[in-house]
């Protein structure tokens, strides 16, 4: 995989030492000329090539695939000029903010034959794998609360006017797309697509601070609260007739949980290695694209573009 990255931020700079680890360097960063002290910093610090303070230089570089870790606004324009330059796309969450982005996305990826990809670590957890096999467990599930709080550091500067992209209804910013759409693609990986959902939310300025998305699955219900302006512990629960698992970390972190059945004893399942969540999703993508596993792929596309429909209705 011959990776250009887009963005310099707080996740990129997280990304890049797990490739650094993984033996993984990337050819080219863009960064723009606020970041460019930073950008030509984590360059030298991880032997990236390749800086470059236009996209459309950075496309032209000799790169196959771009991770693309710009604020969430601009995911669609920068997905999509990847895809016509014959780039394949990794894309940070939530991949688009509607259902007709994604589509035109889909549509440019299936014609290139390329991969277009949603940077989201939940399938690809060890735990999560885990997981999937041991709800069968709890029997029927009826009650699922999933519950990512936390609060912003920018939220003070919020309260007092001070209007950041988090916090920026026209640049996708708000509880649902930046917290809780963790929540929802856990639920979606796990339970499948629901039958109804509604999304209620704390609006401030006229965005979301904190809310709750319900899934009707009719018979089982699901509720995924995403908070930015208060915190909590981030304790989740999948309830079934047979018992309740627990999970003590938020999803998208998910490396232990505790089985609790009605008619046996309980037990706790670990997985407390080393590795950085991030490292999983990556090796599962460059494996991807190396094999051209399409089928792999696709299926992750459906979920996403499950999420993406889910997000616009809590949207609009």
């Amino acid at each position: 995989m011959k990776l250009g990255i887009a963005g310099t931020g707080k996740i990129v700079q997280e990304l890049l030492a797990v490739l650094d680890n993984m033996g993984l360097t990337p050819i080219a960063i863009h960064g723009t000329e606020r970041s460019r002290e930073r950008t030509f910093r984590l360059a030298k610090q991880y032997g990236i090539t390749c800086c470059c303070f236009s996209y459309e230089e950075m496309l032209h570089c000799d790169i196959d695939t771009v991770y693309i870790a710009v604020p969430n606004h601009l995911h669609f324009a920068f997905a999509k000029a990847a895809l016509l330059s014959g780039k394949n796309a990794i894309v940070e969450k939530p991949i688009c903010i509607c259902s007709r982005e994604f589509q035109e996305l889909k549509r440019i990826a299936v014609e290139k034959r390329l991969f277009m990809l949603e940077a989201m670590t939940i399938p690809f957890m060890p735990a999560f794998r885990q997981l999937r096999e041991d709800i069968k467990k709890l029997g029927q599930i009826r009650i699922v609360n999933l519950n990512y709080s936390q609060y912003s550091s920018r939220y003070d500067a919020f309260q007092k006017g001070e209007i950041l992209p988090v916090f920026d209804l026209q640049k996708a910013g708000g509880a649902l797309l930046d917290i809780n759409v963790y929540n929802i693609w856990f639920a979606v990986s796990l339970l499948g697509k629901p039958k109804h959902s509604y999304y209620t939310a704390n609006m401030q300025k006229g965005i979301d601070t904190s809310g709750a998305m319900v899934l009707d699955y009719e018979g089982m219900i699901v509720i995924c609260t995403g908070a930015k302006d208060c915190k909590a512990e981030n304790r989740s629960t999948i309830q079934g007739e047979m018992g309740t698992i627990t999970l003590d970390q938020p999803v998208g972190q998910l490396r232990s949980y505790t089985i609790d059945l009605i008619r046996d004893d309980g037990e706790t399942v670990s997985y407390s290695g080393e590795e950085h969540r991030m490292q999983y999703e990556f090796a599962a993508f460059e494996r991807m694209i190396q094999r051209r596993d399409y089928l792999a792929a696709e299926k992750l596309m459906d979920i996403s573009e499950a999420v993406v429909a889910l997000l616009e209705k809590g949207t609009q």
